[in-house]
């Protein structure tokens, strides 16, 4: 019995031992991974030498990211992993020089997906990289955060989504104070949208119905009634005390005035459709 005992114990030993060595765990089996490897040298910390900065961003047969991996001088000192359903298209590894008063060039580490392109600054000291900031904010028309010059703000574009549901880029002013990224906000609230056009992202709106077109963004004074089926353009937003977007008409009418975004619901919709330009 006690024979038999150990031979049934061994043979399920076995089975398992066997089981865990052709195991897989479910994300991996979906991974065959296309690499991309690159090299590029830059004095980093200053002291007069190049460093050398190799990174491997792994991509999955979905063309989705999977991973990324920086080494600088041959030490390992970046690294991160994906998940399948973040769905992000693109990573990127460079370096910008942030403070040009400074010794310093700073890596930066760029994740972009469909509706955002999130940008982490790193500083190489110590042999070791320190995260300067971490930040969804987009330097669009470059791919890249706008250089700090002579101590002044910095210019760089904030994603905002308003209530008619579409995505915009803001201009927003920033500073960089001992290396921390402070935003500015507008003390009116207005912000100006970037025009994005040249990258087929500049919204263009149809009126669902008629509205009214205010002198300023804030409900008091009537300017002019649009009518339903009007297209138009947003090159303004103000998100304080209430919702509303100045508007230029496609037919070539800039900045005829401020639209009420809370107008808009479910029920009553301001928007019918939305197109994009290019």
């Amino acid at each position: 019995m006690k024979k038999f005992l150990k031979i049934t114990l061994g043979c399920a030993i076995l089975v398992v031992l066997m089981a865990l060595s052709s195991y897989k765990p479910a994300a991996a089996e979906a991974k065959a991974i296309d690499i991309h490897e690159d090299t590029f040298k830059v004095d980093l910390d200053g002291n007069g030498k190049d460093e050398e900065i190799y990174t491997r961003i792994e991509y999955t047969t979905d063309d989705w990211l999977y991973s990324i991996d920086g080494s600088i001088n041959g030490k390992k000192v970046y690294s991160q992993i994906f998940e399948d359903n973040q769905c992000i298209f693109r990573g990127d590894v460079s370096y910008i020089d942030i403070n040009p008063k400074d010794k310093y060039k700073d890596v930066i580490i760029t994740v972009e997906d469909e509706f955002s392109c999130r940008e982490k600054v790193y500083r190489y000291k110590k042999k070791k990289l320190k995260l300067l900031f971490d930040t969804d904010w987009v330097g669009f028309m470059e791919g890249l955060v706008p250089e700090q010059k002579n101590d002044k703000n910095v210019l760089m574009y904030e994603q905002i989504t308003t209530s008619i549901g579409n995505c915009f880029y803001v201009v927003t002013n920033n500073k960089i104070k001992k290396q921390k990224l402070k935003e500015i906000k507008p003390k009116d609230g207005i912000y100006t949208v970037v025009d994005e056009s040249w990258g087929g992202r500049d919204y263009t709106f149809t009126l669902a119905k008629d509205a009214e077109i205010y002198s300023k963004p804030d409900g008091k004074k009537v300017k002019k009634t649009l009518k339903e089926g009007t297209e138009f353009y947003v090159t303004k937003l103000k998100l304080i005390k209430g919702e509303y977007a100045l508007i230029s008409l496609v037919d070539g009418e800039s900045e005829i005035g401020w639209l009420d975004l809370s107008q808009q619901s479910y029920e009553d919709m301001l928007v019918t459709r939305t197109y994009f330009a290019g």
